[in-house]
Parts: C-alpha cells; sequence; structure tokens
C-alpha cells in the first residue's frame, strides 16, 4: 500500500479514523508517566527527549486537527471533496 493509497483509505473512512485516534489516545495515556518520571528523576536526559517528544505530539496534533477538518469538510457535502482534491 502506498501513501496515496493510505491516504484515501484514512480520508474516506470514518471507522479508520476512529481506530486511529483511539489508538493514539491510549499511547498519549501509557506515554505520559514514564515521562513525567523522566522529567522529575533525570532532568538532563528530558531536556533532550522532551524537546523531541512535544514534536512528535504537535506534529500529530496538527495532523490529527488537519485531518479532522477535512473529514468534516468531506462529510459536509454530498460533492466527493477528497476526489476533487487528490487531482489538484
Amino acid at each position: 500500500m502506498n501513501l496515496k493509497m493510505l491516504g484515501e483509505r484514512v480520508e474516506g473512512d470514518p471507522v479508520l479514523q476512529y481506530k486511529i485516534h483511539k489508538f493514539m489516545a491510549r499511547v498519549w495515556l501509557i506515554v505520559t508517566l514514564p515521562l513525567l518520571a523522566l522529567a522529575v528523576f533525570e532532568p538532563h536526559v528530558w531536556l533532550t527527549v522532551g524537546v523531541a517528544y512535544v514534536m512528535v505530539a504537535s506534529n500529530y496534533a496538527n495532523w490529527a486537527t488537519d485531518n479532522g477538518a477535512m473529514a468534516a469538510a468531506n462529510a459536509s457535502t454530498d460533492e466527493d471533496i477528497t476526489k476533487f482534491s487528490q487531482e489538484e
């Protein structure tokens, strides 16, 4: 499966979008405790790991927001916006 096919599948399948967000919500919850422990007990390591973590979390938040907005826009009309955007 190439990247374009994956994008089409994610954009066009609300069930898959839900599953991805449910999985990632669990990931963020599970990762929180070890990261807090790292910040408290190894602050010098946290400086490096913390920057990378914030960068990844921010990128995921941006992607999730944009993906959700595209799905909402696609769901708000009878037109196939996804098909239109892929032809651009």
